[in-house]
């Protein structure tokens, strides 16, 4: 299947030209590694874009709760949305296709990474995609195991697992600085300096300082 023909896709099986636009505009926007993946599962894309709205949304009304931190790159925040948005991939286009699409995800993340571009305002990592992977694979498996259908229960057993550690989190001090295994603060360099691989600490989602 060509790139046109599932850009074509994409417009025809939207509901009005703005919303069109935006698809188009978002499509482009893709690093490659997403752009195969859409071109691969075009329906499945369009239930991914619906599904990834109502997930940010949600994180950031848990975060206002304080459910989860206000961490969006590598606290509770973001491995809840991680975790979330897979579950709701699997329920709604199979586990296989929500498992080649976070990994597709992360691809697209070292692609930005390498072009200076950030993900969320913040410049992608190594071990920042090893914790994306690991929680978009729980997730999955929350689907695949215990067959939740029921958006609300979902998010309960996510928090739970937060609480006891089954989710992976970058450690930090009790300054909120991301540190090294041995406690450290880490300091990303910029610029030109940048770095892929940095010594932060995976850690279980209860043990985040």
């Amino acid at each position: 299947m060509n790139a046109r023909y599932v850009i074509f896709l994409l417009l025809t099986l939207t509901f009005t030209s703005s919303r069109s636009q935006s698809v188009l505009k978002q499509y482009r926007a893709l690093p490659k590694a997403e752009k195969r993946w859409v071109r691969q599962h075009p329906h499945a894309a369009l239930k991914v874009r619906s599904i990834t709205s109502i997930v940010r949304k949600e994180v950031i009304e848990y975060s206002r709760k304080n459910l989860v931190d206000t961490l969006f790159n590598g606290g509770t925040a973001d491995a809840f949305r991680h975790c979330y948005w897979m579950a709701l991939c699997a329920q709604k286009i199979g586990s296989k296709k929500a498992l080649s699409l976070g990994e597709a995800h992360e691809k697209g993340n070292r692609e930005q990474f390498d072009k200076g571009l950030t993900e969320d305002a913040v410049l992608q990592d190594s071990i920042s995609c090893l914790m994306d992977l690991y929680n978009n694979r729980i997730g999955i498996g929350m689907v695949s195991d215990q067959k939740i259908k029921d958006a609300e229960t979902l998010k309960f057993h996510i928090l739970e697992k937060i609480k006891q550690g089954e989710l992976r989190v970058l450690k930090r001090n009790n300054m909120n600085q991301f540190i090294d295994c041995e406690g450290n603060a880490v300091i990303k360099p910029i610029g030109n300096q940048r770095k892929w691989q940095l010594p932060y600490c995976l850690v279980p989602s209860n043990l985040v300082q």
